[in-house]
């Protein structure tokens, strides 16, 4: 009987500063954002202005916690770190949001508290609308470039903050939609207030798909079904492999970890095996580009 054990732990990228650059990018547009927004949705009498520049941090929460997980991640395992520090980026996404969470609450029990309480407020300046059509703008063209970035690095953290953009220029026009409602027809006076609910709801919403995926990833969940089969099939493709099973992964970050055995003809040599195992660890890493450590046990047939 003849086995061996191929194991590939490559580093994680050392150089990502194209997906670091254009979170750099968008922090300091989330905080041009946050202060626009803030300033113009208080003095235009704008509770929908206001709920979406709280909206907009939670966007730069992210991006601060995409930015540490990819300046972590860029680090080399080291003595004491065998697997490198990739989970870091999980505790930090998972402590923002619950931060984004409680954020989303206080501005939905703020407009909840005002419409009970039949608050009346004047409609929204006009000037308000400005901002609203200029962050539906910026934030579409951040989440293109964004998303542009993301998929050439191969990084699912910077593809998940492109779309938290594009979340963020939706709430925007909701914002732009309660403030023309409010101002055209001055009896729908609640519709800037209700608007600033249902942002509230986006914040919360975003707040809680950060908290879980980072809970997810911190328990070991393993990758989706599709990504599974891919794995299996992959594998049973490679010339050589006459079956693999005990086929198992989970999610390290934003990379996958993997371990599985292939069953090979017991009469062929050791370096022929070898060959074979590496030979899988190539095809799975072609195909699916996030796996980070790859080990291969080959058994007889």
């Amino acid at each position: 009987m003849q086995t061996e054990d191929i194991k590939i732990l490559p580093t994680p990228p050392t150089s990502l500063r194209d997906g670091i650059r254009i979170t750099v990018i968008s922090l300091c547009l989330q905080v041009f954002f946050i202060l626009s927004k803030a300033i113009i949705g208080y003095l235009g009498n704008s509770a929908a202005l206001l709920a979406d520049s709280f909206h907009s941090v939670s966007d730069m929460f992210s991006d601060i916690a995409l930015i540490v997980g990819l300046h972590m991640a860029s680090r080399p395992k080291d003595s004491t770190h065998h697997y490198g520090h990739g989970k870091i980026e999980n505790y930090v996404t998972h402590i923002i949001g619950l931060m984004i969470i409680f954020l989303g609450g206080a501005i939905f029990y703020h407009a909840v508290t005002r419409i009970i309480c039949a608050v009346k407020p004047a409609a929204p300046h006009v000037i308000t609308i400005i901002p609203a059509i200029i962050c539906i703008i910026a934030q579409e063209m951040l989440y293109r470039a964004t998303i542009k970035t993301g998929k050439k690095i191969k990084s699912r953290g910077v593809i998940a903050n492109a779309w938290h953009h594009r979340s963020d220029a939706m709430t925007s026009v909701i914002t732009l939609i309660g403030i023309i409602l409010t101002r055209a027809f001055p009896k729908l006076y609640f519709m800037d207030i209700l608007m600033a609910g249902i942002i509230a709801c986006f914040v919360m919403s975003v707040g809680f798909q950060l908290f879980w995926q980072a809970i997810k990833d911190i328990i070991d969940t393993a990758p989706s079904k599709k990504i599974y089969n891919k794995i299996v099939t992959t594998t049973q493709n490679v010339k050589g492999v006459v079956n693999v099973h005990n086929v198992r992964a989970r999610y390290y970050s934003s990379y996958i970890f993997l371990d599985a055995h292939v069953k090979v003809d017991p009469a062929i040599s050791v370096k022929a095996g070898h060959d074979i195992a590496h030979a899988v660890v190539d095809a799975l890493k072609a195909k699916i580009p996030s796996l980070i450590d790859v080990v291969i046990h080959i058994e007889p047939s």
